[in-house]
């Protein structure tokens, strides 16, 4: 009689076992697809957060090269002064410039680059006139300084374009 409950309650144990694990296995595939579609959610989510931030910064403009504290404290006045000066604009063009400052990083120490502005105009064809002056300009030097002018763009965006760079240089130096 002990040896039949003994099998009985060995049985109904790995009975229960065997459910306790089928259960287990069925939540850990549920869990493993709810994950899956979590990551297609967040990689569209991402995917609009970068498209987001790209418009938001469409009508910026990056300034690199200018020293440090030039502007004092200024840094609308003073670029809407220096900027059709340096590109060869009309004298006394208004660029409605809406901000610019520095890049948020701390100020670096002498003898390091220093931060770029960040300008961002009222209208985006005065932005696209502004880098195209630039382009069309070449090589901006400013009291011994080199200004380089560039959009503002996401790193993420940047970096999609860094792959590019190779072609783009071979088709420019075909004059395509």
């Amino acid at each position: 009689r002990d040896i039949k409950n003994i099998k009985k309650k060995k049985k109904k144990n790995l009975s229960t076992a065997e459910d306790r694990i089928s259960t287990a296995e069925d939540q850990i595939q549920q869990l493993e697809s709810g994950m899956w579609d979590l990551g297609k959610t967040l990689e569209a989510v991402l995917t609009k957060v970068d498209n987001l931030e790209n418009r938001s910064c469409r009508n910026n403009i990056r300034i690199v090269g200018f020293p440090e504290n030039v502007e004092e404290g200024n840094p609308i006045s003073f670029l809407s002064k220096k900027i059709p000066e340096l590109l060869g604009l009309e004298s006394g063009m208004d660029l409605n410039i809406e901000r610019a400052h520095r890049t948020l990083a701390p100020c670096p120490a002498p003898g390091q680059h220093p931060r770029a502005f960040v300008v961002r105009f009222l209208k985006f064809q005065t932005k696209e006139l502004v880098l195209c002056a630039a382009r069309s300009k070449g090589t901006i030097k400013w009291n011994e300084s080199s200004i380089h002018f560039f959009p503002d763009l996401s790193h993420k965006l940047q970096a999609r374009q860094q792959r590019f760079a190779g072609v783009r240089r071979r088709l420019h130096d075909k004059g395509i």
